[in-house]
C-alpha cells in the first residue's frame, strides 16, 4: 500500500471527561461528553439544525470489529479542525461553543480550547473505506461504506487501485496474519498493526476472476458475521484462493497454518 492511502485516526485529545479533571471540573461527572458526545447528551442540548454540521457518526470498537460494523449510531463527534485556533468561527455555533467552554480549563490541544488535536482528513471519514485496528489479538479489517469517524485506535485504508473488499479478506487472510506476525510489531500476544507494517504488506493486485470470487466469499461472510455466525469454513475458502494467487505450495500453506497455530497456543 501506499502512504497517502493510510491515515491515522481522530486524536480528539479530550473525548470525554476523565477522573483527573474532576478537580478542574467541580460539576462534571466521569464520562461526560467533551468532543465525543453520546445520543442522550445531544438531545438534552438542544443543537439547532445549523449547529449539526459540526457533529458527525463516531463509532468505537464495540460497533466496528473484524469484517463487522454496526451502523448505528450511539455518539457523534464535534468535528473542528486547526482552523478553528480562530475561536471567532465557533460563533456561528454558540449551543457547541457554550459546551466547549464548560471545559476550556482541561482542554489542552494544539488547537484549544475549539479544534480537535488532530482532525485528520476528512474524506477518510466520509467516504468508503477500511478500518483497521491498531491494537488486536488477531488482525482486524473491516470495510465501512458509510459515513463512520474513528479515533486514533483505528487506522483509515482508502485506495482505489484494487476492490476494498477484495483487499479487507486478504489483510483479514491467515497468509497476511503470518505476514504481519513475522514483519510486523507485536507486543506479547497482541498484534500491534501500525503504518509501517500496513504500507509493506505485499498486495496482490488479482485478476478479475479472483477479484469477483474473493468478493462472493467477503459478501457471505459479512452477512454471517451480521447474524452472528460463524465463519470459519468460508474463510478457509478465501485463504484457500489467497495461498494459491500468492504462488504458495502444499509445504509452505502447511508451514504458516503451523507457525500461526504454535505462536496463538504458545501460552
Amino acid at each position: 500500500m501506499q502512504n497517502d492511502e493510510i491515515l491515522n485516526g481522530i486524536h480528539p485529545h479530550h473525548a470525554e471527561v476523565t477522573k483527573k479533571m474532576l478537580p478542574l471540573l467541580p460539576s462534571a461527572n466521569i464520562g461526560d461528553g467533551i468532543f465525543i458526545l453520546k445520543n442522550s447528551e445531544i438531545e438534552n442540548m438542544g443543537i439547532p439544525v445549523n449547529e449539526m454540521e459540526l457533529l458527525h457518526p463516531y463509532y468505537d470498537t464495540f460497533s466496528i470489529g473484524r469484517y463487522y460494523f454496526n451502523p448505528s449510531v450511539k455518539s457523534q463527534i464535534i468535528y473542528t479542525t486547526s482552523d478553528f485556533k480562530d475561536v471567532s468561527l465557533m460563533d456561528k455555533y454558540p449551543v457547541l461553543k457554550k459546551h466547549l467552554d464548560k471545559y476550556v480549563d482541561v482542554i489542552t490541544s494544539d488547537n484549544r480550547p475549539y479544534g480537535l488535536h488532530r482532525a485528520r482528513k476528512q474524506e477518510f471519514f466520509e467516504n468508503p473505506k477500511i478500518c483497521s485496528l491498531r491494537k488486536c489479538v488477531i488482525p482486524t479489517f473491516s470495510y465501512i461504506e458509510t459515513p463512520a469517524y474513528v479515533t486514533a485506535e483505528w487506522y483509515i485504508i482508502m485506495t482505489c487501485r484494487v476492490d476494498m473488499r477484495y483487499l479487507t479478506t486478504l489483510l483479514n487472510s491467515s497468509l497476511i496474519k503470518f505476514w504481519l506476525l513475522k514483519m510486523g510489531k507485536i507486543q506479547g500476544s497482541i498484534y500491534q498493526v501500525d503504518k509501517d507494517p500496513l504500507v509493506k504488506i505485499p498486495i496482490l493486485v488479482p485478476d478479475d476472476t479472483l477479484n469477483a470470487n474473493i468478493i462472493d466469499l467477503y459478501n457471505e461472510i459479512v452477512a454471517r458475521r451480521n447474524k452472528g455466525e460463524v465463519t470459519e469454513d468460508i474463510e478457509s475458502k478465501a485463504d484457500t484462493l489467497i495461498f494459491e494467487a500468492y504462488g504458495l505450495i502444499e509445504n509452505d500453506i502447511k508451514t504458516v497454518k503451523n507457525i500461526i497455530e504454535e505462536w496463538e497456543n504458545k501460552d
